[in-house]
């Protein structure tokens, strides 16, 4: 009877796990491609061809808002617009119509290339972060291949076409994770409009309107969308990258290639719903993480100890019936020869299946020479160094008397 039972809880398990994995492939996502992550951790929880290269349109403007604020720290100060700036984008696509050596507010600036979209803003903010667009296209190649991005190639700061310049959806969900995790960031993603001050060009405001849809009030609308950025170019398609939060749940959604506005915002509703109804989290204590100790030999002897374990709790996200029985942990250390290449990680598995892989964190530590520690070893190097000692004496004596017996 018992065992009838377990067979029975067995497979109702399986069932609904099934069930889940059935909802997430049968989701009619329209994009080329998707992905559905942990905004806090990076797990992906859906996804349709992720690693797939495509053209991210305006959301390569969420890297250029991030190196802006990473390099100079923050929103203040004010920059003379080029004439390259205005003039290196087609006019017939977005922009705020800046003028040559218009003075504008960085600030303002920022919000008009988030909200707005404005392609000229873009350029004047390249420029005020790197001295020029070219160079800062260099900082932004240069930002994603230390992240590890390896489908990622930026020619420009605002996304307009260019065969070279190019995404997948992991990697945009990745920037955009990295660029949440600054506050002046995610206070500017989240504005509903934003009033730009006059300059000595233009005598009245502008107006940045948010072009993210689901944030403002409408057909569109959902009440836990935190902020994004929308893009569109007729070889792009539509694209979007955009967060959301519930109670203690972060979600981040990149669409690339969708059909039209309304595919865009279908598919972004869909996957935020699905991310919130299936999945929760899930806590791992440092301490449940089984640390590792290995010794380096050199010369035949232990030159070096190397501890590795997991520093901190880990968070991470399960769908809600998930056995946590079933949950593994398994470590992996790599190079265990070589004490300047090694490094530990461990696989997060749930029924088998990896869900998420922990850096470990290493510390090694130096030993000296064990025979010096021992008393047969102190008394030979206290020898070693009396005969340093006599020796030197000895030959100070010498040459004392060499120069007394040619004194004259």
């Amino acid at each position: 009877m018992k065992k009838l039972l377990l067979l029975t809880i067995s497979f109702c398990i399986l069932c609904v796990n099934k069930v889940q994995m059935h909802q997430a492939e049968s989701m009619q996502v329209e994009s080329q491609a998707a992905i559905l992550m942990d905004g806090k951790t990076g797990q992906v929880l859906y996804s349709k061809n992720a690693d797939q290269r495509l053209y991210p349109a305006s959301i390569t403007k969420i890297l250029t808002g991030y190196l802006l604020l990473e390099k100079k720290g923050n929103l203040d100060g004010s920059m003379i617009v080029s004439a390259n700036a205005v003039d290196s984008i087609d006019r017939d696509s977005s922009h705020i119509a800046l003028d040559y050596n218009e003075e504008v507010l960085v600030k303002d600036l920022m919000y008009a290339m988030l909200l707005q979209s404005a392609n000229d803003a873009s350029n004047v903010i390249a420029e005020y972060v790197s001295g020029s667009q070219e160079a800062f296209v260099g900082e932004m190649n240069a930002q994603v291949e230390k992240w590890g991005l390896q489908n990622t190639h930026f020619t420009n700061a605002h996304g307009l076409q260019d065969e070279n310049h190019y995404t997948t959806a992991y990697d945009m969900a990745m920037i955009l994770k990295y660029a949440l995790k600054n506050d002046t960031f995610r206070e500017v993603i989240s504005t509903n409009t934003y009033i730009g001050s006059p300059t000595n060009k233009l005598h009245e405001e502008r107006l940045f309107a948010n072009g993210n849809k689901m944030i403002k009030k409408g057909k569109y609308y959902y009440e836990y969308v935190t902020g994004g950025k929308t893009g569109y170019t007729e070889f792009a398609h539509y694209t979007f990258a955009v967060t959301a939060s519930k109670d203690t749940t972060d979600l981040i959604v990149v669409l690339l290639g969708s059909p039209s506005e309304e595919a865009r915002y279908k598919d972004a509703l869909a996957l935020f719903e699905y991310g919130f109804q299936h999945f929760k989290g899930v806590t791992l204590k440092a301490e449940e993480f089984k640390s590792e100790q290995f010794d380096i030999i050199e010369k035949n002897r232990v030159s070096a100890n190397v501890f590795f374990h997991v520093p901190s709790d880990v968070d991470l996200l399960v769908n809600v019936d998930a056995d946590l029985n079933t949950l593994e942990l398994k470590n992996h250390i790599e190079h265990q020869n070589n004490v300047d290449l090694m490094k530990g990680y461990v696989d997060i598995l749930l029924d088998g299946v990896l869900i998420k892989s922990v850096d470990m964190e290493k510390e090694v530590r130096i030993i000296e020479d064990r025979f010096e520690k021992t008393w047969f070893g102190k008394v030979v190097k206290g020898i070693h160094y009396f005969s340093v000692v006599v020796l030197c004496l000895a030959l100070f004596l010498t040459g004392l008397k060499v120069m007394y017996r040619i004194k004259p």
